[in-house]
């Protein structure tokens, strides 16, 4: 039994490399090919920020360099967060959004489009929530909806993808449709921070006021450039009642 055992063994392993040879496998972003992993090293984030042991405030993450955190400081919370200037209860993230690999990645997913390299996000956010938000409760999750016409285009919603998984692993209620586009915007990627900033006001309303009074929420979407688009959609779930907001996304600037 042991013998065949390892010719078993032997057997699987040349039928893994004829089918390398004969289908071999590409870069999800460049398409590169690669003998394993789905993305390859010039591709793929060098490490995500719950490995990293660097100091950042934590409510908005923001590193030392960027948020201005003294690092003698004892409250370990950047300037604008000491004196209650974010009205996040607490904000994680993967990436750096500057970082050009990590760009391309979000862009590859959301404008080749990509569902592969969604499947990647979403293992990732999914592996790493235990590490960010261990000891926080939360009642409901919310997906942050993309513009319409995005989601038409790219045939799929990566938030509402990226929160299900994260409410089924985790076992939070999700309520996918709580936050509806109040207005056709223009898409934000094109416009300038003071362009984003007013494009975003009056951008959300909400289905299910009832269901947000006194919850604890955690908003999810992918990435974060000037927060436009995220703190509208806190806006909307604090003023009509929600106890507190969280964020959990992909990747973002790293000062917004």
């Amino acid at each position: 039994m042991f013998r065949g055992s390892n010719n078993l063994c032997s057997t699987d392993r040349i039928f893994d490399l004829f089918l390398g040879f004969a289908f071999p496998r590409t870069c999800l972003v460049c398409g590169k090919t690669i003998r394993d992993f789905q993305l390859c090293v010039k591709c793929a984030p060098k490490h995500n920020l719950a490995d990293l042991s660097e100091k950042r405030c934590l409510i908005c993450w923001s590193s030392v360099e960027h948020q201005h955190i003294t690092k003698k400081s004892s409250s370990n919370l950047c300037e604008r967060c000491l004196i209650g200037g974010n009205m996040f209860k607490k904000i994680r993230y993967l990436w750096i959004y500057q970082d050009q690999r990590i760009a391309k990645l979000i862009s590859t997913m959301k404008y080749k489009p990509s569902r592969k390299i969604l499947k990647y996000c979403e293992e990732s956010l999914t592996k790493n929530y235990g590490i960010f938000f261990n000891n926080d409760y939360f009642d409901l999750i919310i997906p942050i909806p993309p513009n319409p016409k995005n989601i038409w285009r790219r045939g799929f919603n990566q938030s509402a993808i990226l929160a299900n998984i994260i409410s089924k692993q985790y076992k939070i209620s999700l309520l996918a449709r709580a936050l509806i586009r109040a207005k056709i915007v223009r898409p934000q990627a094109s416009l300038t921070r003071l362009q984003r900033e007013q494009n975003a006001r009056g951008m959300f309303k909400l289905k299910y006021p009832e269901k947000i009074k006194g919850a604890s929420i955690l908003l999810i979407d992918d990435v974060i450039t000037t927060g436009a688009t995220a703190k509208a959609a806190a806006k909307t779930l604090l003023s009509n009642g929600a106890k507190d907001v969280s964020l959990y996304i992909l990747a973002s600037n790293e000062r917004w």
